[in-house]
């Protein structure tokens, strides 16, 4: 009997605590709660905060319910609280994708160093090949704008196999070679494979998706007048060269645009043809996405700037790693410094592990 009535004594109690815990976590969760108005300042609802959708506020009540309340019909308090929240929410998702990267980095960086030995020395050079042979299909499939006509379309020219066993300096002196020859996405290459495929985890792919999204109307924006530049390159011509800022330039200046307004125009559709693309960010790998575009950018770019220091003597061409000065410390590390920028320990993928 004494046990039974233990027992029994040992469940009241029990249940007490359950009891008493449950109401505290619902006084906590509804002292963390917000207070929300609307514009007349007579209806109050305390809800903590869940997110922005389709020009209303969620809203998620003690109950476990949601409510979703227009922005428009907030008071000033409440629409003031919420843009808070929200800057504090997209900030936070913001730093997940660098905590994110951050991580794939250095857990990349102690794979790679443990894996030293019996990474594939050819992986630089077999990776670019077949890096470039996709991109150039795909920017071969890449739909043209539809109501701008192309100026032009130049040669994508062969890309040399990516020097394995060289020196830093060797190596950079490549980089430079190719960007002048309208391959900048060969830059790609100073990364480690690690790095590679962290940038190919469907996660990162699905994050740099979202930020995309998250900034379009602003990109949308930026779009539109490249949009008009390039149809103004291509349809009117002689209007580009007859404006007051275009007969401030130079002579010499002048000449060369002149003789160069094809492909002026054709550097501006494939950048506006980049930014058109941006939403496939959210399905293809960001390497991939640079290297498709880099290719018909750099082309363009080459054309446009190839001759253009010989020409009008202090105006700066395309960029190159001629005048960089590198320090190697290591088989694929070293300093690195640029026109003033400067990093220590860049990896660069030197021997191609």
């Amino acid at each position: 009997m004494t046990r039974r009535r233990n027992f029994v004594g040992w469940v009241e109690s029990a249940r007490l605590w359950i009891v008493l815990a449950s109401s505290i976590g619902c006084a906590s969760a509804s002292l963390s709660a917000e207070v929300w108005s609307d514009v007349s300042g007579r209806f109050t609802v305390r809800a903590d905060y869940v997110g922005v959708e389709d020009g209303s506020v969620i809203l998620k009540r003690a109950d476990g319910s949601e409510v979703r309340v227009p922005i428009g019909k907030l008071s000033v308090a409440s629409r003031d609280l919420a843009t808070r929240l929200y800057e504090a929410q997209k900030a936070k998702k913001a730093q997940g994708l660098v905590d994110l990267i951050e991580m794939g980095a250095k857990q990349a960086r102690l794979k790679r160093e443990k894996a030293r030995a019996e990474s594939d020395p050819q992986y630089a050079s077999t990776q670019l090949a077949a890096w470039h042979k996709r991109a150039v299909e795909d920017a071969r499939d890449l739909p043209l704008l539809v109501d701008i006509q192309r100026p032009k379309a130049s040669e994508i020219l062969p890309l040399p196999t990516y020097p394995l066993g060289r020196t830093l300096e060797e190596t950079m002196e490549y980089l430079g070679t190719q960007i002048r020859a309208g391959h900048p996405e060969v830059t790609i290459m100073m990364f480690p494979k690690e790095i590679h495929d962290a940038f190919a985890d469907p996660r990162v792919i699905a994050e740099i998706g979202l930020a995309v999204d998250k900034y379009d109307v602003a990109i949308e924006s930026i779009e539109e007048v490249l949009r008009g530049v390039t149809r103004l390159l291509v349809e009117q011509e002689s209007f580009i060269l007859n404006t007051p800022v275009f007969g401030s330039l130079s002579p010499e200046l002048q000449q060369y645009l002149r003789s160069h307004v094809a492909d002026a125009a054709e550097l501006m559709y494939e950048i506006t043809r980049l930014l058109e693309s941006r939403h496939d960010l959210g399905s293809m790998s960001l390497w991939s996405f640079t290297h498709r575009h880099g290719l018909l950018i750099g082309a363009a770019a080459r054309d446009l700037f190839h001759d253009l220091q010989e020409a009008v003597p202090g105006v700066p061409g395309l960029p190159s790693f001629d005048d960089a000065h590198v320090v190697q410390t290591s088989e694929n590390e070293g300093t690195f410094q640029f026109r003033g920028i400067r990093t220590n320990g860049v990896v660069i993928c030197v021997s191609g592990k």
